[in-house]
């Protein structure tokens, strides 16, 4: 299991507050495989992320959806709301608009106040963290490059320096600050990792200047 898997799972523990499920099922929304008024489709390789999502649905928008599990060489979870009614239910309820593409409002986000669970969605549905006995490093995935763009300045407006890079079809928000990432970590919810981060940090630390003794 990876360390991102790993978060992840410690952040579906989270409940959030009942005025707060839409902003977080909402940050799980922008950042799904589709999102639209005809199709939502959540893919993930963490079952836990695809019921959390369900749950949200249900108790945010009183829509219904299921897991289903595929992939030949890994699990893939994939949740699909493809009534147009309940996809329209959805994205009226967040005030969005008949726009291609369809355009976030990241002011409306910032001003309702729930960003905290708006991020922890996000993180979730398109996030991931690399382990750091390999690197430091969090990122979160982007079609566009507006809205990768409005989402670093959501992250800044609580402190998170994050910048962006193009990679294969995808706008990448990133950080490849410890500091940062442990943060950001610790905003979300995620304490238990956070510490596993820092324990990882300091035994790195201790080798490397044990290390730089023995060279001299």
């Amino acid at each position: 299991m990876s360390f991102s898997t790993d978060v992840k799972l410690e952040l579906c523990e989270i409940r959030s507050e009942p005025s707060s499920l839409r902003a977080e099922c909402h940050g799980m929304l922008i950042l799904t495989r589709s999102f639209s008024f005809n199709k939502i489709l959540l893919q993930t390789g963490v079952k836990e992320v695809a019921e959390r999502f369900c749950e949200l649905l249900k108790e945010g928008f009183d829509v219904i959806a299921f897991v289903k599990e595929g992939g030949s060489k890994r699990p893939t979870y994939t949740v699909e709301i493809a009534s147009s009614a309940d996809c329209s239910r959805i994205l009226n309820t967040l005030d969005y608009e008949h726009t291609t593409p369809l355009k976030i409002d990241f002011d409306k986000i910032r001003a309702d106040g729930n960003i905290k669970e708006f991020l922890r969605g996000a993180f979730l549905a398109g996030g991931s963290v690399s382990d750091p006995e390999k690197e430091y490093r969090a990122e979160f995935s982007f079609k566009s490059n507006e809205a990768a763009a409005d989402f670093i300045g959501i992250l800044d407006s609580k402190g998170f320096d994050f910048t962006m890079t193009y990679r294969a079809g995808k706008f990448l928000v990133y950080t490849k600050n410890s500091t940062t990432i442990e943060e950001l970590l610790t905003y979300l919810g995620a304490g238990a990792e956070t510490l596993n981060l820092i324990g990882v940090k300091v035994y790195k630390s201790i080798r490397n200047r044990t290390n730089g003794k023995k060279a001299v």
